[in-house]
């Protein structure tokens, strides 16, 4: 049996990598909370990334997070301000895209 809800979120790992030698070296993972977006709010929100509004969608898709920490150990809680601070890195908000994406597109969960 298949249940239709009206918003769908979903839990989903995010494996950051950043530049290191010529090699992408693992960074950090953490588990982000997602809301899956319908096709029509994807399609708008396409229009928008386009547009250079990549802040937007990430407002709309990444709704909490578990497992960051700041540089001395500290929870890092999922608040609006800290979700601009933690994809202001260009790393981590290529990762969440990334992870975004793949799961959005029916891949497979990665392995821990």
């Amino acid at each position: 049996m298949f249940r239709v809800s009206k918003e769908q979120t979903f839990s989903w790992p995010v494996v950051v990598t950043a530049p290191a030698d010529g090699i992408q070296q693992e960074i950090g993972r953490f588990n982000a909370r997602f809301r899956l977006l319908s096709i029509d709010e994807a399609a708008e929100s396409a229009d928008v990334a386009r547009g250079g509004g990549d802040e937007l969608l990430l407002e709309k898709i990444l709704v909490g997070w578990d497992e960051v920490q700041t540089e001395d150990g500290q929870d890092f809680p999922f608040f609006p301000e800290n979700r601009r601070i933690l994809t202001g890195n260009p790393c981590v908000r290529a990762a969440i895209f990334r992870a975004y994406f793949h799961a959005a597109s029916g891949g497979a969960r990665e392995k821990n």
